[in-house]
């Protein structure tokens, strides 16, 4: 039988929480790790799929829901795929449901005049 005290205790791992103790040793563990100034350069980036993801809820939320597979089809192909192989985006955001967005009011009567209430002036 073995002692457990022969093994050798893994390391720590960084403190987590707010504390400035814990960000100094958090900081200090990521430049040694990564040179100096990584913990200033580094970013956070969304994942590569993020924007089928996107699209995918855009069509979720939007009515009629008719292009909820087809996006969510090309989401779980791009989590599928290998880094830099993602399916290209191509879907284009539906005008909403119900909404005639841009149009006149005159357009509804055949003619291209504005609904600005001018005709009702006193001259």
């Amino acid at each position: 039988m073995t002692d457990p005290s022969d093994n050798p205790t893994p390391p720590a791992p960084p403190p987590s929480g707010p504390s400035p103790e814990a960000l100094a040793q958090r900081r200090a563990l990521v430049n040694a790790k990564f040179g100096p100034g990584a913990w200033e350069r580094s970013q956070p980036r969304p994942h590569r799929c993020n924007g089928h993801l996107e699209d995918f809820i855009v069509a979720l939320t939007t009515w009629p829901m008719q292009d909820v597979p087809s996006t969510f089809r090309i989401f779980w192909s791009c989590m599928r795929s290998e880094p830099g192989n993602e399916p290209p985006r191509d879907y284009k955001t539906p005008v909403p449901y119900g909404s005639q967005a841009g149009q006149k009011r005159g357009m509804w009567f055949g003619d291209d005049e504005p609904n600005d209430m001018s005709w009702m002036e006193k001259k």
